[in-house]
């Protein structure tokens, strides 16, 4: 991922303003969801997802304008591999898809949005950018991009449930953990081939408040990274599994 050096403290002024921000944004996008979305049709609730993804991969070419203009080139570890970056490959399946594939990325797909993008926020370790205002463009387009593009992703997740496009059931506990070990899988092999790669933060590691495991060794960060996304994971969708296995019927 683009590394941007964060030299704003977290939880000072401009993290706070940005948060606030954010907060702003997605009450101009919820609140109108939220009031109408009982006389909305199917098909509106859907086409609120398709431009939400829509306006989320024009954020994503933004990001390569950037890259363009301060490096001159798009280099092979900025290509959209994060684990941020796969709402880029699972929500459109969310939006257009109605195969029995769409409906088993739907879990990841909304874990990632919500959790990822949460975390991004809270802990922007590597997206708040230096200490100056918001708005000082020439020097915070990418924090600003950044924080906008992660505020989306959970957007849309939350929008999954409130559009009914997505409802939480049994057995997606497991179905989001099999699809991103799948992509942990290719994002461990892409760190390894391409040198300085940090996909899913399993390279380098860059922002991580567990880096210093990976100084002790590189394949226990790996699975300390991993352990700690499945257990938060777990704990998301464990009381829907355990609501669930006190409704099964007694075996006489």
């Amino acid at each position: 991922m683009f590394l941007i050096e964060t030299t704003s403290p977290l939880y000072g002024s401009k993290h706070l303003i940005g948060l606030l921000m954010m907060l702003v944004i997605s009450a101009a996008y919820l609140v109108p969801i939220i009031i109408y979305r009982k006389t909305m049709s199917q098909k509106s609730k859907l086409l609120v997802l398709k431009l939400t993804i829509l306006f989320m991969w024009l954020l994503e070419i933004f990001k390569f304008i950037i890259l363009l203009r301060e490096r001159g080139n798009i280099p092979l570890g900025e290509f959209p591999f994060a684990l941020c970056s796969t709402p880029l490959y699972l929500f459109p399946f969310v939006a257009f898809g109605k195969s029995k594939f769409a409906e088993y990325l739907k879990p990841s797909a909304f874990i990632v949005g919500l959790l990822a993008g949460a975390i991004s926020l809270l802990y922007p370790s590597n997206i708040l950018g230096g200490a100056v205002p918001w708005f000082s463009f020439t020097e915070e387009l990418f924090p600003l991009r950044s924080f906008v593009y992660h505020t989306v992703m959970i957007l849309f997740a939350v929008n999954m449930l409130i559009s009914g496009v997505y409802k939480m059931k049994k057995g997606d506990l497991v179905k989001a953990i099999v699809v991103l070990l799948v992509l942990a899988s290719i994002a461990i092999t892409l760190n390894a081939i391409i040198p300085n790669a940090d996909f899913f933060m399993l390279g380098m590691g860059y922002g991580s408040p567990f880096l210093f495991v990976r100084d002790i060794s590189p394949l226990l960060y790996i699975a300390v990274m991993i352990s700690l996304a499945l257990l938060i994971i777990t704990l998301v969708y464990l009381p829907l599994e355990l609501k669930h296995k006190n409704r099964a019927p007694l075996v006489k």
